[in-house]
């Protein structure tokens, strides 16, 4: 089984995919993961919601598992 290095996103106020799946997602999820909660974000709009925290998290990701 091969794995990827795998942000995990999700808005807190997401009602398209409830907030509640994420965990089995994450759960499910192999290989180096990090799960990120954007608080008051809708479906897909955590960019919008908080883009200096969204690009922070992102660039730390890619520091720590992409080489």
């Amino acid at each position: 089984v091969q794995t990827c290095a795998l942000p995990i996103f999700h808005g807190t106020k997401d009602t398209f995919v409830p907030t509640a799946m994420v965990y089995q997602n994450y759960a499910a999820t192999r290989g180096p993961k990090e799960l990120w909660l954007v608080k008051g974000a809708v479906h897909a709009k955590s960019f919008a919601t908080a883009p200096a925290a969204y690009q922070e998290h992102v660039k730390d990701f890619l520091e720590k598992y992409i080489k």
